[in-house]
């Protein structure tokens, strides 16, 4: 979401700079413009390390606003990366340096999908990063996301809050209600936005390869019913469709466990770590059915195929990462948010997560 924080940054300066102008003088305002500058650098460097976490390429003279983000520099020591990013405008400069720990986790995104289908009376909130890889349409309910779309993007209907950014056009209908921002790289119509900007996708893991789970050693799931209680940490795998469900209310597991079902997963429990800093649940399966009445979640969904959230419940939680082609959420009000799992040993290709460890400003030498 680069390109979305940078026009959030920028954004967000000007209004400061506009509300404070009669108290700051002229170089405290340009230096104040300076520091929104360097931090969009350091934002424009986290989004490269997302997408290779080996990346120390950097940046110089990247003009923006009425100023440059003069240098931006990227150094690796082990798991630990520095990023010093220096913004200036008409001749005042300030400089920051971020100091980041790489911590491998299952995903980074809380969403990765190539079809998000919001169905009448849906109203998702997404709290944290969603890759939609494909087009992208929204003609029923609601959706408050970050979102960055590989396509082109059709606001038939429904309402958008947040951010969107897209590499092809956004196109935004009467029937449409739009309270967020818009990028594309080519065109935003029907509304106003920010377009011919570059847009970068994130890598992504799609579709899930579910083979390589069953090359791990195992327990194999005889059953077409499993306890969510009785697993400990290991590989369970099904030998077809499959029903998940818990024996108490709060339905906790603990470990890192992976269950996978070569056909369909009703998942029909809640979903709770005991120590969500150490326990993680991976659900891996063609498709993967979350039932009406199941209200908190927390683990990782892959679907080979589609996972479905059934409606009927006013309101509901998934923490985690949702990873298929296709996501199809029913009516009602659903949070989705993003959680670092610390299971990476649980899927095929872990994702890097970058972990601020110190932000912090640096004087520029005269």
């Amino acid at each position: 979401m680069m390109l979305v924080i940078l026009v959030l940054v920028i954004g967000l300066a000007t209004l400061e700079l506009a509300g404070t102008e009669v108290k700051l003088s002229g170089n405290h305002k340009l230096a104040l413009e300076a520091l929104y500058l360097a931090e969009a650098g350091v934002q424009m460097a986290l989004h490269m390390l997302e997408r290779d976490p080996a990346w120390q390429q950097g940046y110089r003279n990247y003009p923006l606003g009425r100023g440059v983000i003069k240098t931006v520099t990227v150094t690796h020591e082990g798991n630990l990366v520095t990023i010093e990013s220096q913004g200036e405008v008409l001749g005042v400069g300030r400089r920051i340096r971020v100091q980041l720990e790489k911590v491998p986790v299952p995903f980074t995104h809380v969403i990765e999908t190539n079809s998000l289908d919001l169905r009448p009376g849906a109203m998702v909130m997404v709290e944290g990063d969603a890759v939609h890889f494909g087009d992208f349409a929204l003609a029923h309910g609601e959706l408050d996301a970050l979102l960055t779309v590989e396509g082109s993007v059709r606001l038939a209907g429904g309402r958008f809050k947040g951010a969107m950014a897209a590499t092809g056009a956004i196109t935004v209908y009467p029937d449409a209600q739009v309270e967020g921002t818009l990028i594309s790289a080519k065109e935003v119509s029907g509304v106003e936005g920010y377009a011919g900007v570059p847009v970068i996708l994130p890598a992504g893991s799609l579709p899930p390869d579910l083979h390589w789970y069953y090359q791990q050693p195992r327990f194999p799931v005889e059953e077409p019913v499993l306890d969510l209680g009785e697993l400990s940490s290991g590989f369970y795998i099904a030998g077809g469709d499959l029903t998940l469900v818990g024996q108490n209310p709060v339905s906790n597991y603990q470990g890192s466990v992976a269950v996978v079902v070569p056909g369909t997963l009703f998942v029909h429990c809640n979903l709770i770590p005991e120590n969500p800093e150490l326990d993680t649940l991976v659900l891996a399966a063609e498709r993967i059915v979350v039932s009406p009445w199941v209200t908190d979640c927390a683990g990782i969904f892959l679907a080979a195929e589609e996972i479905q959230i059934e409606g009927g419940t006013l309101s509901r939680k998934l923490a985690g990462s949702l990873v298929a082609p296709r996501i199809s959420i029913g009516p009602g009000q659903v949070t989705l948010s993003y959680y670092p799992f610390p299971g990476a040993h649980l899927v095929k290709q872990p994702q890097m997560l970058l972990q601020v460890n110190k932000w912090q400003e640096i004087m520029l030498m005269k």
